[in-house]
């Protein structure tokens, strides 16, 4: 249950760093907010490898 929340975390914070750079791309979506939402979805995909247990 615990690596199916940590997966899940990663994989939003993943799409927060890949669609923002495609909404940009397309004229859909400021370059500010851009920025704001990568950092947050930078945050979201390395933040949890920190909880990863260690073997």
């Amino acid at each position: 249950m615990k690596n199916l929340l940590i997966l899940s975390i990663k994989a939003a914070g993943l799409a927060l760093t890949l669609l923002p750079a495609f909404l940009v791309f397309t004229g859909h979506l400021a370059f500010d907010t851009n920025k704001k939402l990568m950092l947050l979805g930078f945050i979201l995909w390395f933040g949890p490898a920190f909880f990863k247990p260690r073997r």
